[in-house]
């Protein structure tokens, strides 16, 4: 299922692919160490309204990795869509 990322003031600012069923926020990681910890962690918001996932449609992808979401490298963007 797909879902629309929204920072603390409201914005889109990503696409979610794989979103939780439930709930309404996602973490996310900022980087991974070398033993695939997460680090630099933050808390955002989902949407699943239509006008959130027409403007996250031409936002960054943000996939699940290691338990967390990341943001997807755009070598990978395209294997996501």
């Amino acid at each position: 299922m797909k879902a629309a990322m929204i920072n603390n003031i409201g914005a889109v600012i990503g696409e979610v692919f794989d979103a939780p069923e439930k709930g309404n926020e996602i973490e996310v990681a900022g980087a991974f160490t070398t033993d695939g910890s997460p680090v630099n962690v933050k808390t955002y918001k989902i949407s699943r309204s239509k006008r959130n996932l027409e403007k996250a449609r031409y936002s960054q992808t943000v996939i699940p990795s290691h338990g967390v979401w990341k943001f997807a490298d755009i070598d990978n963007e395209e294997e996501c869509r």
